[in-house]
């Protein structure tokens, strides 16, 4: 063996013509290509290699590689060399530990970074024989050690983000094209109180009421469409137990993840909290699989012609060998991607290169078949072919390689601009709660660094917090759950209040981050103390209003007989004047009545003392008998009331109540219509409801009044030009009162105008079943 190496020139000719025939292309490949190439015998000892195979193995000198066997250091296995054998070519993933290899070879050589090699090695089997010699191997062997790095360090920015989303305070969600949910974390499961399983393939409408629903599918149409819509606002959701919660999105579309067009958005409750003190930037989890390197595309130029060209230069761009045949060099030129053209023809064309120049390296872009951009790495070198200058081209495909490394560094530089942005005080510590690490503003700190660092936690903080933020650092690492402690401390002779989520980050690691939350907690007593102070209030004007209501009932009904009773003994007595006082007597007797009807009534409802007795009633006789009622008003104030009602319908009421309703609402219209004006009644059925309305002519309302007119005492005073006929009685009980009874019947009411001098209409909506 040692002789078949030492004359390696004459036994590699002699191989390559009796194998392979083309001699000199071969042997021009075998020395300059730009990967490691070995020859090998069928016991494992290599016959021959270039200078990348013996660079590859740290092996200076041809001498030192005979006594190298391929089979013991890339543990080739029995199995493997039949499978080998069976097949025209075999690639085979193995690891190299080059400090063992250096040392079974007694070869001196400086340690390297890189003592063990992850390498992907194609073995071709040859079947000629050679001077008694037995079968030979012919292996190309690919340096995977750098891949592999890349690869590592991608997952390693996977888990770190994935580990931020999951456990990010926001909730997050993906939604496609169908309004589907297709992702959502904890946080967003903790806001609708679904699980993450019940989140998941739902219809995102469906988590919307019925107030919020056309806003939002409207933005969401229109950014999955590409339009300009603001990327924050508020919108109401529905949780499992039917409660509304009030939310803040911030959402964006992306075509960059597979299945169309994905929005993806982040949501915080702010039912409790009108501002947030951040929102954290939504990230995104875009991570791809690194591919194997493709076969090696090998080119020879010479004089501007393709001299030849491997049909992996074709494919990997899409082509066919038969579509490349015809190309000239200018076809080949037209692969190049526009901004790099330029560059790659000049490293073609440069002349009378010094030895360094010789043998070059550089990246560029490729358009492929579909359209779609590629990198490439070449290995240049400039080389004697047919006894003429040549340049031999090797390329090889470096895309997913480039965009792994673009992914690392747009992910790094997220996840750092994320952590930066995060407010909150953060501490990195071990399973012992010692403090490895730190984020945030001296002033904000229990004790200054020098005295923390290195130190464990449990032993800083007072005893009893001290124990808490042990036991609780230990229940995270244990089960990978997050973990939330709240706890006050005295910081510079004031007690504040702080909240520590502790989050578990890698192996025996917990990262905590702690905020300042004594803000908060002052509001929330606050509050308290005030809504205390609102009950005991509000109990003590519903206490007034009953006792006064009732106090005044007994006078009430005292003047109300002796006035009668005047009028009854001595009306026929008394001269026009007394006749006249006695009356304003009985009729400011009965709006007396009248209000402490009403505050009787607000004080049932308060103390929900309000019972109804319904019973099937024609609805539409109800309206005609209150407008025969009121007949005497209206045509004193030269007002003209009319009825276009519905066929008879029954519905279950309390006919006492909705007469008091109907009373209020024709009174109102009487009072509030100018003589010569006209007020009409309507009622129709829909598919499951009656609606009634009453409209007149008179003065109608401002969006000002609308907005109080069905409010306790939401009387409504005006005054001016054109509003003399006004009838301003009343106390402003009246349209409340209709309104807790129309409710109480499950049914609405409100107000419809167009402004002043433009009349009203007031409508009603009761149910038929």
């Amino acid at each position: 063996m040692i002789n078949l190496v030492a004359d390696k020139q004459l036994n590699r000719r002699k191989l390559f013509n009796i194998i392979f025939g083309n001699q000199e292309l071969l042997d021009t490949i075998f020395t300059n290509f730009p990967l490691g190439i070995a020859l090998f015998n069928n016991r494992g000892n290599v016959v021959d290699a270039n200078d990348k195979f013996l660079k590859l193995f740290r092996i200076n000198t041809m001498i030192d590689i005979a006594k190298l066997n391929l089979f013991e250091e890339l543990n080739i296995t029995t199995d493997e060399r039949e499978f080998i054998n069976s097949n025209t070519a075999v690639e085979l993933n193995k690891t190299l530990d080059l400090d063992d290899l250096h040392k079974k070879l007694t070869i001196p050589v400086k340690r390297s970074k890189e003592s063990v090699l992850y390498l992907k090695c194609v073995i071709i089997p040859i079947i000629n024989k050679l001077n008694n010699q037995g079968s030979f191997y012919l292996t190309q062997i690919q340096d995977l050690t750098q891949e592999r790095e890349i690869a590592v360090k991608l997952k390693d920015s996977e888990i770190r983000f994935r580990m931020i989303v999951e456990n990010s305070r926001e909730g997050i969600f993906i939604v496609d094209d169908n309004y589907k949910m297709i992702y959502a974390n904890d946080e967003l499961s903790n806001i609708l109180e679904f699980s993450v399983e019940e989140i998941v393939g739902r219809d995102f409408r469906t988590f919307l009421d019925e107030e919020s629903m056309d806003l939002v599918v409207d933005r969401y149409k229109r950014r999955q469409l590409g339009q300009k819509v603001a990327p924050r606002y508020e919108f109401n959701v529905v949780r499992k137990d039917g409660t509304k919660r009030r939310v803040a999105i911030t959402s964006t579309a992306t075509k960059e993840l597979r299945g169309g067009t994905k929005t993806i958005a982040q949501i915080i409750d702010i039912t409790k909290q009108k501002k947030i003190e951040q929102n954290l930037k939504e990230t995104e989890e875009i991570f791809r699989e690194l591919g194997e390197q493709k076969l090696i595309s090998i080119l020879i130029v010479q004089n501007n012609e393709i001299k030849y060209a491997n049909e992996t230069l074709g494919t990997s761009l899409g082509y066919s060998k038969q579509e490349m045949e015809s190309w000239t060099f200018n076809d080949y030129l037209e692969l190049l991607y526009p901004d790099d053209k330029v560059f790659v023809i000049q490293q073609l064309k440069i002349k009378n290169r010094t030895e360094e120049e010789k043998e070059k390296n550089y990246e560029f872009r490729v358009i492929k078949k579909d359209g779609k951009i590629a990198w490439r790495e070449v290995f240049s070198k400039e080389i004697v072919y047919n006894g003429k200058p040549a340049e031999l081209i090797s390329i090889i495909d470096i895309d997913e390689k480039k965009r792994s490394e673009i992914r690392i560094q747009e992910e790094e530089a997220k996840f750092k601009r994320v952590f930066e942005a995060i407010p909150d005080l953060f501490f990195l510590v071990d399973n012992n709660s010692k403090i490895l690490d730190y984020k945030g503003e001296l002033e904000d700190l229990y004790l200054p660094p020098s005295q923390f660092l290195e130190k464990e936690l449990k032993n800083l903080l007072p005893e009893g917090l001290g124990k808490k933020s042990d036991a609780a650092i230990k229940r995270v690492l244990e089960t990978k759950n997050p973990e939330l402690l709240e706890y006050e401390i005295s910081i510079r002779n004031e007690l504040r209040y702080y909240e520590a989520r502790l989050l578990y980050y890698y192996k025996d690691k917990v990262a905590i981050f702690i905020r300042d939350i004594t803000n908060r907690k002052k509001a929330e007593d606050m509050i308290k103390e005030e809504v205390k102070k609102l009950k005991e209030i509000d109990q003590i004007r519903k206490d007034l209003i009953s006792r006064v209501s009732h106090e005044l009932k007994t006078p009430i009904m005292a003047i109300s007989g002796a006035s009668e009773y005047l009028l009854e003994k001595y009306g026929n007595t008394l001269n026009n004047e007394e006749h006249e006082l006695v009356s304003m007597i009985i009729n400011n007797e009965k709006r007396l009545e009248q209000l402490i009807g009403d505050l009787l009534d607000i004080s049932r409802f308060d103390y929900n003392r309000i019972k109804l007795e319904k019973r099937q009633y024609n609805i539409n006789k109800v309206i005609r008998l209150v407008s025969k009622e009121m007949e005497y008003l209206h045509k004193r104030r030269g007002i003209v009331l009319e009825t276009n009602l519905s066929e008879e319908i029954i519905l279950n009421i309390d006919r006492v109540r909705i007469e008091q309703v109907f009373i209020n609402l024709i009174s109102n219209a009487i009072k509030n219509t100018p003589p010569g004006g006209k007020i009409l009644i309507k009622s129709f059925k829909t598919i499951d409801k009656l609606q009634i309305e009453i409209a007149d002519t008179g003065v109608g309302l401002t969006s000002n009044e609308i907005s109080k007119i069905f409010t306790k005492f939401g009387k409504i005073e005006r005054y001016g030009d054109g509003l003399e006929f006004l009838d301003i009685s009343g106390s402003g009980l009246g349209l409340y009162i209709s309104k807790k009874i129309i409710q109480m019947h499950d049914g609405k009411i409100w107000v419809e105008s167009e402004g002043r001098h433009k009349g009203s209409k007031f409508l009603i909506n009761l149910p038929i079943d």
